[in-house]
């Protein structure tokens, strides 16, 4: 479960829900651009980090147009998880998180883990945004939708 986690974080307090993605790069993208913005839904202008047609994960590639497509790569390289870590996302062992890859979930007492407070406005793509929430990485999900289907799309395009 590489989690996609309320800010409020005790780790040892995860509820949650198992989430289908699609084995297509494309949709695996767009659930971890879905996870980003749970996190940071909107600039602080009000306009969406995010734009919806890049984080519907339950919508097939195959019927996605090719500028659909590099929309997805590049919104994904610009919010990449290096860029986000300690701002949307924390790293953590999947012990940590009972031995889970994919489970969205919320979690029950505040914490000051990431550096940044919920309702606290961080910087992410050259915006400010209000953190919502954050994502509870571990390696496997971090290589399972970003790090491979990026590379696989980088190459493709």
């Amino acid at each position: 479960m590489d989690v996609y986690v309320s800010r409020e974080t005790n780790i040892d307090s995860i509820e949650g829900t198992n989430t289908a993605v699609s084995n297509t790069n494309i949709n695996k993208l767009m659930y971890y651009l879905y996870c980003v913005s749970a996190c940071a839904p909107r600039r602080d202008d009000g306009s969406e980090l995010i734009p919806a047609s890049c984080r519907n994960f339950k919508v097939p590639a195959a019927t996605l147009s090719e500028a659909t497509k590099k929309a997805v790569v590049t919104m994904a390289i610009l919010l990449n998880p290096e860029d986000i870590e300690g701002k949307l996302l924390v790293k953590v062992s999947r012990a940590q998180i009972n031995g889970e890859l994919n489970t969205f979930a919320k979690v029950k007492q505040s914490t000051t883990t990431v550096g940044t407070q919920q309702g606290s406005n961080v910087i992410i793509a050259g915006r400010s945004v209000k953190v919502q929430q954050v994502i509870l990485a571990t390696p496997e999900w971090t290589r399972m939708y970003f790090e491979i289907p990026i590379l696989a799309e980088r190459r493709r395009l």
